[in-house]
Formats: C-alpha cells, structure tokens, sequence
C-alpha cells in the first residue's frame, strides 16, 4: 500500500511577469502530483490574500500547500509582500524564486519568510525537486510540532 499521495500537491503562483508566469504553469501543470491554485476573481467565499499593495489582492478558494513566490525587483516591496504571506498564511511553505544577479537577495527572502530559495536560473528538474522537497519538509515540520 502507500507510498504516492492521491491528493496532489496544491501550488499558487506568485510572479507578476506574464511570460515567466506561463513558464511555470507548464512547468507545473504537467505534473500529476502537483496542481496550480488558480485565484477566483469573484467568488465572494474565496479566502482573501493581499500582497503588498492593496489592489493586488487574491481570492483562493483553498489555502495552497506551498507558495511559489518570484522576486521579481530589487527594493523592499516584494520582500514586505513576502513578510506579509508569512504572517496570514504561517503554516504555508514558501518557495522563493530569486535572481542571482541581485547580492544578498536570497538571504533577504530566507529574513523575510521564505522557507527555501530557488535561483530562477535553475531548470525545470530543479524546481520540481525543490517544490516537492519542500512539501516533505513542511509535512515533517508538521509531524514534530
């Protein structure tokens, strides 16, 4: 028996560059044991997310299972935004994807909230393993709490 979970892993998509967002749904979605948490814009029962500015505000029907968050722009707003995910959503694993050519960025995210970094430079393989690394470590965190 046991072994593969049946429910897939649920994932939202933080990252406001369209073609890079595109990325990462393929990326993902082809993924049988993964699923992306698309925000519902008008559904009144969603559970509410803000992030950072007000008007960037996120109706989920389900809390996700992990957060993939892009920083995307060097600067303290989507550091704040990371701050403030961590504060509503504490039991959510975040998964912060970086850019190497910002010093320092990926140890602000870690400061800020985040549970692992991922280089945006890394390959689909990477970030399927860190996305799946990091659910097993939040379900073992869970275990020992």
């Amino acid at each position: 028996m046991g072994g593969m979970e049946t429910n897939p892993v649920s994932i939202l998509i933080i990252e406001e560059h369209p073609l890079m967002r595109e990325s990462l749904y393929t990326a993902i979605s082809e993924e049988p044991d993964l699923k992306i948490v698309e925000p519902s814009p008008g559904d009144e029962n969603a559970f509410k997310l803000t992030i950072s500015s007000q008007h960037d505000v996120l109706f989920l029907v389900h809390k996700p299972d992990i957060i993939l968050f892009s920083l995307g722009n060097p600067g303290l707003e989507d550091l704040n935004a990371l701050n403030n995910l961590r504060k509503k959503l504490r039991d959510t694993p975040i998964l912060a994807l970086t850019r190497d050519e910002v010093p320092g960025q990926e140890q602000a995210a870690l400061e800020h909230g985040a549970h692992a970094v991922l280089t945006k430079a890394a390959s689909r393989e990477e970030l399927l393993g860190a996305l799946r690394m990091v659910k097993e470590n939040s379900q073992i965190a869970h275990q020992f709490e």
